[in-house]
């Protein structure tokens, strides 16, 4: 199985592609450095090998178009046998490897706090969460200070 992180939530460009056009959220997790493999980005095809091997399969699953490079990307490689399997999709558990410990929602989620908190199954909890919002001067996304204006 493949996870793929980024090492930052503030691109615009990401909120538009995978949530929805900020309709989403961001999940962010301490992930342990040993588990993370970052993805090299590069101008050209890697080349076919005759070898195919665990290690050809890991640089072919962590190398991509140096155009994606703003996505910061890192990955971890699991083994299927201990994940979740829910319509088809496996998931991991969240544990000490893979530690939630935020939860941005995009600025046009209409998602609240508690909603966050209910599907998380806690009522209080060491989770950091927050609304983002698209800065005012620059072309990234930040945190939304007027916490009133979201519960």
């Amino acid at each position: 199985g493949l996870l793929c992180f980024s090492a930052s939530w503030r691109s615009p460009v990401q909120w538009a592609h995978y949530t929805d056009n900020h309709k989403g959220i961001c999940m962010g997790f301490e992930v342990q450095d040993e588990f993370l493999m970052k993805v090299k980005y590069v101008n050209s095809r890697l080349k076919c090998s005759d070898k195919i091997n665990a290690e050809y399969m890991q640089t072919i699953l962590s190398t991509k178009f140096s155009h994606w490079s703003y996505e910061k990307e890192h990955r971890v490689f699991l083994g299927l046998n201990h994940s979740e399997i829910e319509h088809g999709h496996y998931f991991e558990p969240f544990s000490d490897k893979l530690k939630l410990n935020k939860v941005i929602v995009g600025c046009n989620s209409e998602l609240k706090r508690i909603d966050i908190m209910t599907a998380l199954g806690k009522d209080e909890f060491d989770i950091e969460i927050f609304k983002a919002r698209p800065a005012f001067g620059s072309f990234r996304i930040v945190r939304n200070q007027n916490e009133k204006l979201w519960t």
